[in-house]
């Protein structure tokens, strides 16, 4: 560059020459005009045309080359200046994103997967309630229920909440969702509000139909609930619900009813299930039961604390939704050739038994259990187990005995699964027992009085399995 800056300059004083030598020749005489053309022929040696036509050349050649490279400069600054505008536009959309997605995350994920009721001191019968399932950057879903409960519909996996809970849909600007969904064959507006006290103000219209109402709503919180003083809440992590606490209590109402609730840390109820009404908690335990990645809750209740006071078992599965159900599948009665008198004869313990012994069943524990006798009659049933370990419930107390050994004695009937589930029995059951019981079961049956023991029968043989949900462990019965 700095050559070509050189010779331009040597170009400048030429064409300065030039233009002296062709000046109107008013200022100068043809004497001196000559000598002009001379002194630059002098400087150049060569003839004073022939130079002036090289001059006039190179001058265009170094014209049209200082064009180009002015243009590849433009080019490469343009290109420079289009990439960095790209860069930043990029940039932009990113920040925006983020931004979306913390005011999602932030503000509007406080809003999700609640039953939302009318704000006020009682749930008010009528109106309507929702619950919002998802929130993307400007788009909103949900169900909404007239004139009913939103959080018992939605959850139940009936028929009636179904038909009952309408799914809605709309679009989010600013703090407001405009919606539609169908009722009654109509299109139903609804309007939600989102405001910064974990309040949403709802209204849902349709003129068809002579509805026009709107309520202050708040989330269905514990609080809410008429619950006896058994509230008991332990944190957990589902990977659906993320880190929640699970309650189990005891509703105050008509009847005594165990529910479990998963709530946030505010009590905000996020879901609900419940037991069988005029029982009372006795534990409720947490862990993957059919090895599908999600974690299970079985519950435990009875009538009282006292082994005579009856277990009854209810195991609720987790769905990929993050709901759960339960399976029945019991007939009326157990058949007759697997009556009888068993003794405990073996004990098959779990891979990680050694473990987890001194929490589920201790070696000793293991050791009593041998030689039990376990009665399968039509209308008695004897078995034993281990109360040592201990689920959610805080007023459980912790084992202070050597042994925790109880036995069970109840009327019969005793109620048989004669449908093994899929996931039932799975691989822990194999190499428990060994694949040579493994191979021969064919059935299973438990005893509704306590249910976290199941008796796997076998193919040709007198002899049972008995599996423990309480502490995990199998063992071998035989017929006496």
């Amino acid at each position: 560059m700095d050559r070509i800056i050189n010779r331009s300059k040597c170009i400048i004083v030429c064409i300065l020459m030039l233009f002296a030598v062709g000046c109107n020749t008013a200022g100068y005489s043809s004497e001196e005009h000559k000598e002009a053309e001379e002194n630059i022929a002098e400087v150049t040696n060569a003839s004073p045309k022939e130079e002036s036509e090289k001059v006039k050349e190179e001058l265009e050649e170094r014209k049209e080359e200082t064009d180009r490279l002015e243009k590849e400069d433009l080019d490469v600054n343009g290109l420079k200046e289009t990439a960095e505008q790209a860069v930043n536009e990029d940039k932009r959309d990113r920040v925006q994103q983020i931004e979306n997605i913390y005011e999602n995350d932030g503000k509007y994920s406080s809003f999700l997967k609640k039953a939302w009721i009318v704000d006020g001191p009682k749930r008010e019968s009528g109106g309507f309630e929702f619950i919002i399932t998802g929130i993307s950057d400007e788009a909103i879903e949900g169900y909404i229920v007239i004139r009913d409960s939103i959080d018992w519909l939605y959850w139940s996996d009936s028929e009636i909440g179904g038909e009952t809970c309408k799914p809605f849909s709309g679009t989010i600007t600013g703090n407001q969702a405009e919606c539609v969904f169908q009722y009654e064959e109509c299109q139903v507006e609804a309007t939600f509000l989102f405001q910064e006290n974990d309040r949403i103000e709802a209204a849902i219209r349709c003129d068809k139909l002579d509805i026009n109402e709107g309520h202050q709503f708040h989330p269905s919180n514990l609080s809410d609930k008429q619950l006896h003083d058994d509230v008991s809440s332990t944190p957990v992590f589902f990977e659906t619900w993320g880190e929640v606490n699970l309650v189990s209590a005891t509703t105050d109402n008509y009847h005594s009813v165990p529910s479990f609730y998963i709530t946030n840390n505010d009590g905000d109820i996020l879901y609900r299930e419940h037991c069988m009404e005029g029982f009372v908690f006795w534990d409720i335990f947490v862990e993957d039961i059919d090895q599908d990645g999600r974690l299970d809750i079985w519950t435990v209740i009875c009538t009282d604390h006292s082994p005579e006071g009856v277990r009854m078992v209810d195991i609720f599965y987790q769905a990929e939704n993050g709901h759960f159900y339960r399976e029945w599948e019991r007939t009326d009665e157990l058949p007759e050739e697997y009556y009888g008198e068993y003794r405990v004869t073996q004990f098959c313990p779990t891979e990680d038994y050694a473990g987890i012994s001194e929490t589920v069943l201790t070696q000793q524990e293991a050791e009593q259990m041998l030689e039990k006798d376990i009665v399968i009659q039509d209308r008695l049933f004897v078995t034993y187990d281990s109360e040592r370990r201990i689920g959610t419930r805080a007023d459980r107390e912790l084992p202070t005995k050597d042994s925790m050994i109880t036995e069970y004695c109840y009327p019969g009937p005793v109620s048989p699964d004669i449908i093994l589930r899929e996931a039932h029995p799975d691989e822990r059951l194999r190499e428990a027992v060994g694949e040579e019981y493994y191979e021969k079961i064919n059935g299973v049956f438990s005893n509704i009085y306590i249910g976290w023991q199941q008796f796997y029968t076998l193919e040709g043989e007198e002899k049972l399995i008995m599996h423990s949900m309480l502490t995990g462990q199998n063992f071998i019965l035989e017929r006496k």
